[in-house]
């Protein structure tokens, strides 16, 4: 249910910066699909990214094979993913991707597992 609700709010952002005109929003530069896709994949680096280590640790424990992602979604931390003034989906941003990915996994996972 969680991930619904990531996956609804990125829909959001994604029509939102494409319905808005760009003089209208807050700190971006250019417009067109690529501006919608990289303000949906910056909100899945971050805040996700940190929702994500907590998944994690949830998940981790309820499937046999053990899988640390914490570090990847630490990255948001790290990479300071809530700096307004510089929003820019850089190459680290893909660490902290590959972290929101790894728990989503997790969560399949236990799922499938049912909690054994």
């Amino acid at each position: 249910m969680l991930w619904l609700l990531f996956a609804v709010v990125t829909a959001e952002i994604f029509v939102t910066y494409t319905r808005t005109p760009p003089r209208e929003l807050y700190y971006v530069s250019g417009s067109g699909v690529h501006l919608e896709l990289h303000q949906a994949l910056l909100f899945l680096g971050f805040p996700t990214g940190l929702v994500a280590i907590a998944v994690a640790g949830v998940v981790a424990d309820r499937i046999p094979n053990r899988v640390v992602v914490t570090e990847l979604g630490a990255v948001a931390f790290v990479t300071n993913g809530a700096d307004e003034a510089e929003a820019d989906v850089r190459a680290v941003s893909a660490l902290s991707l590959a972290g929101v990915a790894c728990a989503f996994a997790l969560t399949i996972a236990a799922a499938q597992y049912g909690g054994e």
